[in-house]
């Protein structure tokens, strides 16, 4: 199913989720920037448990800074408490990633 479509439907039924995975790639379109939108974020946060985590495989800083600080501060502007982190996959380095 459609995340958007997911996560809207819900929000309509006031689900609450202890745990939120977003994996991401980096957007080459408005249908794919939608998710690294503000009220994307909004939506995640409505659907997030009050101890809730949500974790984001946003973009490489490295390799895209300005779309990771971005979905950053689209974290922050929706609400989310939001730390910043960075790991290294070998298997992404080895394909340029």
């Amino acid at each position: 199913k459609d995340a958007w479509q997911f996560v809207q439907e819900e929000i309509e039924k006031e689900s609450r989720y202890d745990l939120i995975l977003v994996d991401l790639t980096v957007a080459h379109d408005e249908d794919g920037a939608k998710f690294q939108s503000i009220q994307w974020y909004e939506y995640l946060k409505a659907v997030l448990a009050e101890q809730g985590f949500l974790a984001v495989n946003g973009v490489s800083p490295a390799a895209t800074p300005k779309a990771y600080w971005s979905i950053f501060h689209s974290m922050l502007t929706a609400g989310l408490h939001s730390l910043p982190y960075h790991i290294v996959l070998p298997s992404f380095s080895a394909h340029g990633y």
